[in-house]
C-alpha cells in the first residue's frame, strides 16, 4: 500500500494487487494489475511495456479537489 497526502491535507491510500507480467506471441509485455485508491477509483487493467495509464476523479474531499493518478510501466 502506498500513502498519498495531498496539498490540502487529503491522505489517501493506493493499493496495487494481483500483478503479474505477460509475454505474448511478438515478444512484448504487458504489465496486468488491480489498482484501488482507497474510496474513489479501483479498475483492474492492463498495460504495455513503457506504457501509460491515466485515470482520473473530480470532487473528492471537503475541497472539492480534483485527482489525476498516472501509472508507467516498466519492466526490469
Amino acid at each position: 500500500m502506498i500513502s498519498i497526502a495531498s496539498q490540502s491535507g487529503l491522505n489517501l491510500d493506493l493499493m496495487l494487487r494481483n500483478i503479474s507480467i505477460n509475454k505474448d506471441k511478438s515478444g512484448e509485455k504487458s504489465v496486468y494489475f488491480k489498482f484501488h485508491l482507497i474510496d474513489y477509483i479501483e479498475s483492474t487493467t492492463s498495460l504495455k511495456e513503457n506504457g501509460y495509464l491515466v485515470a482520473g476523479v473530480s470532487k473528492i474531499g471537503k475541497n472539492v479537489d480534483s485527482l489525476i493518478l498516472v501509472i508507467n510501466t516498466e519492466i526490469e
